[in-house]
């Protein structure tokens, strides 16, 4: 049997309403996990890498840590600054903050002092490179005696 995961997102219920507002904090905005970027991991003999979409959110609001083998990556955007003086009547406003933050467990088969990172159209790519202990091995042929 093949499962599947669906996006109740997409297939909204009439209950929606009624548990979202038990989840919405001070500023009005949902705190689901509609912000978590979607993430992939690829492995290759030399290294994990790690894929987050981001689109929308600039290098330099992206932080990427390493803590007693935890990867940390975090961003912060900023809203639109209103201007009081000249304030626009606006219909409908969406544009906001937002903010995420993910956290990785770093086993020992990871180096973590040659992490490397790159953010290009909107998608990071960490690259976790693998320790020795964790790269494979060639075949040894054993002679018998």
């Amino acid at each position: 049997m093949t499962i599947i995961k669906r996006n109740q997102g997409l297939f909204p219920s009439m209950f929606h309403n009624f548990f979202e507002n038990e989840w919405r904090n001070n500023t009005g905005l949902s705190t689901s996990f509609a912000n978590q970027p979607s993430v992939n991991i690829k492995e290759t003999e030399e290294h994990f890498l790690i894929e987050m979409a981001t689109p929308g959110i600039r290098k330099e609001d992206i932080n990427i840590q390493v803590e007693n083998g935890i990867l940390e990556v975090s961003a912060m955007t900023k809203g639109e600054q209103v201007n009081s003086e000249n304030e626009e009547k606006y219909t409908r406003r969406e544009f906001y903050s937002t903010s995420f933050r993910q956290t990785f467990t770093l086993s020992e088969a990871i180096d973590d002092t040659h992490i490397g990172a790159k953010y290009e159209d909107g998608v990071l790519s960490i690259v976790l490179p693998k320790s020795d202990i964790a790269k494979p091995k060639p075949v040894q042929q054993i002679k018998i005696a």
